[in-house]
């Protein structure tokens, strides 16, 4: 069935998405979808509708009515679904819009072959899962029907239940629905939240609290006051959910309400959603009440079912709760009072009577000292002069101990810590370790203090200073890790003096013996209580490499800033160049290049192989932006790009076909392509039509933001130098790749300016004459000339920062 463009108001695909309205996107998605109504054949409980097509007769006051009779709302239950599913939908629709447009059956609401079908079981599946949970945690109980919670469940805390017996908290599962009651409610989840976690970013809180796919129980203080919340999300098809935020406030924590409240999500959970796994991030203040609560950090789980699912947090421990069927979550304080009480009886059936032995009388006879092990019930106990021995050994530098303990922990929260934590990594760094032939660093420090191989602070302190040596040797003075292990080492002197200067400390008669240290420039010296060795002068080298190296270790926010800056520069170079080539008119070099201008070079004949190949890239990169956790998602953007260049290389012995093939998770990023004869994430389908060079390259341009966006989500904390690196190399792919349109549009610009100055005098060229400045003002702004060659600062600096 056709219909008339005019009757339909059907949107073009020439409109970019996000210039419809919600009401031409719902026609978009309902399109594809199957109809949820009631059927009118008493033999159906469903309409028959594959997707809502226009109803002409009714004119475009009624086109919200399909030819079933039903609403466009109806079609999928479009209206009740948003958030990400809904965008994933819009996307595929997008995508089914354009293909049918090229096969010239864009109005035909009828046509349906293969491509359309498998897209349109691609939508369904995205929201049949979203629908089932979303059902359950909808569904309400009548409004004047009474549920005595404590009868339903008989949980621990009697103060709780006086609270819930007179009705003055409630329960409730809550999310973004769009209600005002419930966003009135996660308001009060946010910030909660916030409070509890000052130091997490706001926004974060927030993005997180009001998305679309997750979900918080929260119980409620009368009137509407939230005093503790979980918010979580779920993964119904990969049976668990993960844990983001869990807070209780600060006038309630002692009352059971956190342990109330995760008893009662592992009911939920267990019995309601069918669930079996709870997974959550802790940090180390929070892993011991995560252990109360029956999570443990044996993850049994496997890691292909969350990895790059969660989000992964590079200071704290991930941790799981597995759902039993037989424990009653309920009841769990009271059974494990039970069975401690069964213990302790157990154990007082097989206890001795105590023996009580009469006293020593040779002390009577003028006796000043005896054996201990002839004492009746020494030898018994298991006492022994050597342990006697240890004990006070222990004792003699517990204090040592103390302080090495201290000094370490203000090391490692030292902002300039982050190289010196872990061993440098021989494969990063091959000539380290030929270098450097006494290595040290602060787990090797650590494992020391453990095994007790420092007895006193002198001892401690030549390890540490070497940490500072071995960088300072390796590293020239220019560098970032030489002037760390330079701050490093005055925070650590000030640390010594300070506690070993402290009046608390007893470890000072360890070290009276002050010596002077010279610290190398041949005039200062600084007193203190141990000397440590200097190494032989090295020649000046340009290594850059880090004294210890981390995959997990954070970056001082310098680094941070320094992302952030390259992501805006390519940013803007990438919308500058979309909006030339969406036909909106742009200044290169003060040049005002149309897209008429810019259609003479790039024809659509000329760049077919181009188009394709940019084609293949924009397709291959959208599916990675849904990998969640930086790393995996930088790792993935080096594989496709390398699988990319592969593709493109004429010289290639073999090019590898795939039609309509998934990506899937790479396991090792090593693993060659070229072997296998099969791409990772690269996604090459054949196109059976010839696509538009100027669409193709602005949809890359767009989907280029999107994946430099991505760059600064959760990387705050994972800057360490091999994340930094791999995202360079993503960097100067991408680069490479957009730089050769930027440099052909640079040359047609400056022919373009050049032959404008020939028509107009021939003096500007002879570079005689005072109407050399007037002419070149009469037609280019912010022009300056270097040794007679004309530059000029305009628009296209945004397209030059593509090679910075």
């Amino acid at each position: 069935m056709r219909t008339n463009m005019a009757n339909s108001s059907y949107p073009p695909t020439h409109i970019p998405i996000d210039s419809l309205s919600n009401y031409q996107r719902h026609m978009k998605i309902g399109r594809y979808m199957t109809c949820m109504g009631e059927s009118t054949d008493s033999s159906r409980d469903k309409c028959s509708c594959k997707g809502w097509r226009p109803n002409s007769a009714n004119g475009i006051g009624c086109i919200d009515l399909c030819i079933c009779g039903h609403k466009l709302g109806l079609h999928g239950n479009v209206d009740d679904i948003y958030g990400e599913d809904f965008f994933k939908l819009l996307n595929i629709a997008n995508q089914i819009d354009k293909y049918l447009e090229n096969q010239g059956k864009l109005l035909d609401f009828d046509y349906v072959d293969k491509f359309v079908q498998k897209m349109r079981d691609q939508m369904a599946s995205i929201t049949n899962v979203t629908k089932e949970y979303h059902h359950i945690i909808c569904h309400k109980e009548p409004v004047n029907e009474h549920v005595d919670i404590n009868e339903i469940n008989n949980w621990d805390h009697t103060f709780i239940f006086k609270e819930e017996r007179e009705d003055n908290i409630r329960w409730k599962i809550i999310n973004n629905d769009g209600t005002r009651e419930n966003l009135f409610l996660l308001t009060g989840v946010k910030e909660l939240i916030s409070t509890a976690l000052p130091k997490m970013p706001a926004e974060y809180i927030a993005r997180v609290v009001y998305n679309h796919n997750h979900y918080s129980l929260v119980i409620i203080k009368d009137p509407n006051k939230v005093i503790g919340g979980i918010c979580y999300r779920p993964f119904i098809e990969r049976n668990f959910i993960e844990i983001v935020f869990f807070a209780v406030h600060g006038d309630h924590q002692d009352n059971g309400y956190g342990r109330r409240l995760m008893n009662r999500l592992k009911h939920f959970m267990r019995d309601v959603v069918k669930i079996k796994y709870m997974l959550v991030y802790a940090d180390e203040s929070a892993i011991g009440f995560f252990r109360k609560i029956g999570f443990t950090t044996n993850i049994t789980l496997e890691k292909v079912i969350w990895k790059g699912y969660i989000k992964d947090y590079s200071k704290a421990k991930l941790m799981q709760s597995t759902f039993i069927a037989k424990i009653n979550y309920a009841k769990t304080k009271e059974i494990l009072a039970r069975q401690k009480q069964a213990i302790k009886e157990k154990i007082a059936q097989t206890i001795k009577p105590p023996i009580i032995h009469q006293g020593l009388e040779c002390f009577k006879n003028g006796a000043k000292s005896i054996d201990p092990m002839s004492v009746p019930g020494i030898k018994e106990s298991g006492w022994t002069l050597e342990l006697e021995k240890r004990a006070k050994e222990s004792v003699k530098y517990r204090a040592d101990y103390l302080v090495m303990l201290k000094i370490m922990e203000d090391l490692e929260n030292h902002k300039s810590a982050w190289p010196f934590r872990l061993p440098v990594d021989p494969i990063t760094v091959p000539d380290y370790y030929d270098i450097i032939k006494d290595p040290m660093d602060f787990s090797t420090v650590r494992k020391y203090m453990e095994n007790n191989r420092y007895l006193t602070l002198k001892e401690f302190a030549i390890d540490v200073q070497k940490i500072w040596d071995n960088c300072k040797y390796y590293n020239t003075k220019e560098t970032y890790y030489y002037k760390s292990a330079e701050t490093m080492e005055k925070f650590f002197m000030d640390l010594l003096l300070e506690n070993v200067a402290s009046p608390n400390s007893n470890s000072t008669n360890n070290t009276n013996n002050a010596i002077n240290n010279n610290n190398g420039s041949g005039s200062s010296t600084t007193t203190l209580p141990v000397s440590f060795p200097q190494p032989a002068p090295r020649s000046p080298s340009n290594s850059t490499v880090p004294t210890e190296y981390s995959s997990t270790n954070t970056l001082t926010p310098g680094v941070y800033d320094i992302l952030y800056e390259l992501v805006q520069k390519r940013i803007t170079t990438f919308t500058y160049l979309k909006q030339a080539h969406e036909g909106r008119i742009h200044w290169f070099n003060t040049v005002c290049l149309s897209k008429e201008d810019l259609g003479m070079v790039y024809e659509n004949v000329r760049m077919k192989k181009r188009t394709g190949n940019f084609f293949i890239l924009g397709a291959s990169l959208a599916p990675i932006l849904d990998i969640t956790n930086p790393q995996d998602y930088v790792k993935a953007l080096n594989v496709m790009l390398q699988e990319f260049e592969y593709h493109t290389n004429e010289h290639a012995k073999q090019k590898v076909k795939m039609f309509f093939r998934k990506s899937k998770m790479v396991k090792d990023e090593d693993a060659s392509f070229q072997e296998s004869g099969e791409y990772t994430y690269l996604f090459v389908p054949n196109i059976p039509f010839d696509l538009d060079y100027f669409q193709t390259f602005y949809t890359l341009c767009d989907i280029l933001v999107d994946v430099y966006n991505k760059l600064l989500v959760g990387t705050a904390n994972m800057l360490s130098p091999t994340f930094t690196e791999s995202v360079m190399k993503v960097d100067t792919k991408f680069k490479k790749i957009i730089a050769l349109v930027a440099k052909e549009i640079d040359s047609l610009a400056r022919n373009t300016i050049k032959e404008e100055l020939k028509s107009i005098d021939p003096m500007v060229m002879s570079g005689s004459g005072s109407s050399v400045g007037s002419s070149k003002n009469s037609i280019i702004s912010n022009g300056s000339t270097i040794i007679g060659n004309e530059i000029w600062d305009g628009g296209w600096n945004a397209i030059n920062s593509i090679n910075s």
